[in-house]
C-alpha cells in the first residue's frame, strides 16, 4: 500500500525519441523505492510513447474516462488525451510547449509529496530515488547530482558541474525536491529548445535559501549525448573529462546494456 507521505512523483517531459524513452521507463520500473508514480507529459506529433498516445486518443474519441485524475483540481490543457497504466499517468498534449512548462504541468498533476526529474533520454540506476531520499532526511528541499557520467554510445566523459559562484549545483535531469518547494518556485517557461534556462534558476534559488544538497552522481545516473539533446553538449569544455578506465567503463556499459 502506498504511503502518501513517501510518494515520489517521477516526472518525465517527453517528445519523440521512443527507444530512449522506453529505456527510461524501464529505469523507473526498476526503482527500489516502492512508493512511486510516473507522470509523463508528451507533446509531440511523433510521441515518445506511440502506443499509449494512440490508445489515449481512441479512449477520448470513444468518450471513455481515462482515470488520470489531477492534483488539487489541476487539469491538462484542452485537447490533451490521457490514460493510466498502473502507476503511470500519461498525458499527450495537442501542441508543443517548453520544457519549463512541461515540468510545471507535470508537478501540478503529481500526487506525490516529492517530485523527481526522470528525463526520457537518461539512465537512472535502481537505487537512485532511494539514494536521494536519504539526503532529504536532513530537511532540505532540493537534492541533485553533479559530476555525472555522460556517453554518446562510443565515448565517455565525466562532467564536473554546473558551478554557481564557485559552488556545485546539480544537473536538472537529476533533481528531486519537495512539491511544496516547487509550489512557490515554479520553473521559468524558458526558451523552446534549451533546458538550462529553467533548471538553473530553480537550483540557484534553493542554494541561496540553504535548502539544497548536491552530491556526485557516482553510479546512480548516466546521461546521454545525442543529436536531439535539448541543450547542446560540447565535450571539449574545461569541465568535461574523458573517462578511459577499463573497469569504470565496464560497469557503466553493463548498466546501460541491461536495458
Amino acid at each position: 500500500m502506498i504511503d502518501p507521505s513517501r510518494l515520489i512523483s517521477a516526472i518525465m517531459p517527453a517528445r519523440g525519441r521512443p527507444a530512449m524513452a522506453a529505456a527510461a521507463l524501464e529505469c523507473w520500473r526498476r526503482q527500489t523505492w516502492l512508493d512511486v508514480e510516473l507522470v509523463i507529459v508528451d507533446d509531440s506529433d511523433a510521441p515518445a510513447f506511440p502506443e499509449w498516445a494512440r490508445k489515449a486518443k481512441e479512449m477520448a474519441a470513444a468518450g471513455a474516462q481515462a482515470g488520470c485524475g489531477a492534483s488539487a483540481g489541476i487539469q491538462p490543457p484542452n485537447g490533451a488525451t490521457s490514460l493510466t497504466e498502473g502507476s503511470v499517468r500519461y498525458f499527450c498534449l495537442p501542441d508543443k510547449i517548453t520544457i519549463g512548462e512541461k515540468r510545471n504541468l507535470a508537478c501540478a498533476l503529481a500526487y506525490g509529496e516529492f517530485c523527481a526529474h526522470f528525463d526520457s533520454d537518461d539512465h537512472s540506476a535502481p537505487g537512485r530515488l532511494a539514494d536521494q531520499m536519504e539526503h532529504m532526511r536532513s530537511g532540505v528541499s532540493v537534492v541533485g547530482y553533479h559530476s555525472m557520467l555522460w556517453t554518446d554510445g562510443v565515448g565517455w566523459w565525466r562532467y564536473d558541474g554546473p558551478l554557481f559562484d564557485g559552488a556545485y549545483g546539480a544537473l536538472g535531469t537529476s533533481f528531486l525536491y519537495r512539491k511544496s518547494w516547487w509550489e512557490t518556485h515554479h520553473f521559468p517557461r524558458g526558451p523552446v529548445n534549451r533546458v538550462d534556462a529553467e533548471d538553473n534558476p530553480f537550483v540557484q534559488a534553493a542554494m541561496n535559501a540553504g535548502v539544497f544538497v548536491g552530491v556526485p552522481a557516482r553510479e546512480m545516473m548516466v546521461a546521454r549525448i545525442h543529436p536531439d539533446n535539448t541543450s547542446p553538449k560540447s565535450t571539449g569544455g574545461m569541465r568535461w573529462h574523458p573517462v578511459q578506465d577499463a573497469s569504470t567503463l565496464q560497469r557503466y556499459r553493463a548498466m546501460l546494456g541491461e536495458l
